[in-house]
């Protein structure tokens, strides 16, 4: 690119330095030499301008991916891969925390009866509530389907247990309004377990959906602990 302006340079500095030479004959060479200069350092400038363009438009880009894939295409949540690199994560910072597994109760019907993009409306609406009923330090996930993950950031069991009865009392108290314009309740299963040194990611997991199971036993719109208290304590 730049080979053009190079060979100008070359010639007129050996022009240059040839001698005998006249004063004007030196003013001219050193005037092309000046005038060719300017042009090569324009081209560079604009080149480090568009590489620097380039640059960032490659840091978004990956920015973008990155955030695809760890993001539920529909909620906007993180996804059920990045809860499996979470887990881990969560567990070697040493800072106590819940892990809180949530079901839709009888999605199924919804879908069969309204059809499944009205499905997906009671997806996203349920997503913004546990947003919202949430803290930035916790993790809100879409495990699949109609499942959906939190971890709940340096709280002990009992206190999860009151978030998560918001959040389910929040559920059963919302219109979540359909793409036909009519409106549907809905109730939520919870299961949730804190984390203890030693357990593993398959632990903990197996251990919250033990405790989910038992809130669809009581009769579902439950929250249920692991290890299961009194039935008085599920509501």
């Amino acid at each position: 690119m730049f080979s053009g302006e190079f060979t100008i340079l070359r010639e007129a500095r050996n022009d240059i330095l040839q001698l005998p030479s006249s004063q004007e004959a030196i003013l001219e060479k050193y005037t092309l030499l000046i005038d060719h200069y300017d042009k090569l350092l324009r081209t560079a400038l604009k080149l480090s301008r568009i590489s620097d363009i380039q640059g960032q438009s490659l840091t978004n880009q990956n920015h973008r991916l990155k955030q695809q894939s760890e993001t539920d295409f529909l909620t906007s949540l993180y996804n059920v891969r990045k809860l499996g690199e979470s887990i881990p994560t969560w567990m070697a910072a040493g800072i106590p925390f819940v892990l809180l597994l949530l079901d839709i109760d009888y999605f199924k019907k919804i879908n069969d009866t309204y059809g499944h993009l009205s499905g997906d409306e009671v997806l996203k609406t349920l997503a913004t509530i546990l947003q919202e009923h949430t803290r930035p330090e916790d993790f809100v996930c879409r495990s699949g389907g109609e499942e959906f993950s939190i971890l709940l950031h340096n709280v002990g069991l009992l206190q999860a247990e009151g978030i998560a009865q918001n959040i389910r009392q929040k559920v059963e108290e919302q219109e979540f309004w359909l793409i036909a314009g009519e409106s549907v309740g809905i109730t939520v299963s919870m299961g949730l377990v804190e984390y203890a040194p030693g357990m593993s990611s398959e632990d903990l997991l197996v251990c919250a959906d033990d405790a989910l199971y038992l809130s669809k036993e009581l009769g579902r719109n439950k929250v249920s602990l692991f290890p299961p208290l009194s039935d008085k304590r599920h509501n």
